[in-house]
Parts: structure tokens; sequence; C-alpha cells
């Protein structure tokens, strides 16, 4: 299967996991399905929860996987017109991950791979923040009158 690079990482996109599956389970003989279903919609707030399953020639589920997406996510393109369909393709991904198809180390979507990685990116960014504001603001503190003004190594000193 293709991989394609994210950031270092390498990922096996979600048609190139169908692909893989219709390929090699889509005979009369060895036909499995792909089932998705809207499991909650909050046409409110415009976010959906979508499972997927993956069933055998026996109707038996082998493998399933949840995606949620909300349309207002500032770190997807794609949610912003089609949140229901990137949350069916993505648990679609997961489903089939967990069957073993295209997966190496762990499973996510392409989406998901990038999301976490500016996340990651943002909290770092904030905590340095906080941590050069929080030093500022200490070395900007006064001593209180009476306060000690020096320090001593003897455990007993009051």
């Amino acid at each position: 299967m293709k991989k394609i690079n994210i950031k270092g990482k390498p990922y096996v996109e979600v048609h190139e996991r169908v692909i893989y599956f219709r390929q090699n389970f889509g005979t009369k003989e060895e036909m499995f399905g792909i089932n998705t279903k809207i499991e909650e919609w909050d046409k409110v707030n415009k976010e959906v929860i979508t499972k997927a399953w993956i069933t055998d020639q026996k109707d038996r589920t082998v493998a399933s996987g949840l995606a949620h997406e909300a349309q207002s996510d500032p770190n997807s393109f794609v949610n912003a017109t089609s949140y229901v369909e990137n949350c069916e393709t993505s648990a679609i991904g997961r489903a089939l991950a967990a069957m073993g198809i295209g997966i190496e180390d762990a499973y996510a979507s392409a989406d998901e791979v990038n999301r976490a990685i500016e996340q990651q990116e943002v909290k770092k960014e904030k905590k340095s923040k906080a941590t050069k504001k929080d030093l500022t603001e200490m070395m900007d503190v006064q001593p209180q009158p009476g306060a000690v003004q020096e320090a001593s190594t003897d455990p007993y000193f009051i």
C-alpha cells in the first residue's frame, strides 16, 4: 500500500486501505463488508459520531472503529464543508486499522495525526509562554518588610 509522510511518520491513507481490503476480501468466497452508522448527530452544534464495522461472509463483526468530527474544528479545512463525510471516512479507516490493514505501530487518520502534532506544538508554545510570564512575575516580586533577605544552609536556621 502506498504511504505518505506526515511530519516524518509513514501513513497509509484510508482510500489505500479500502482498495487493499476490496482486493483481498472482496471475492464471492471472501465477501467481507464495510458498514457505517451515524451514532449521534448534533445538528445544532454540527458534530457527529460515526461507527464503522467490518463483517465477514457470515455477517459477523470482525473489526470496528468510531470517529467524532465537528464542523467548527479549526484544525480541519475539510470539516468546514464535509464534517459528516470526513467522520465516516475516519471511522472506516479506524475499523480497517483494527483489522490490521494499513498500520505499523498504531492507527489514526491522517487528520488525527496532523491535529495531534499541531495540538502538541500549541501546548508547548502555551506552556513556554506561561513559564516565561510566571518567571517574569516572580522576578518582579519585591521583598516584604521584615522578610529574611538571606538564605542559610543551616537546616536549623529560622
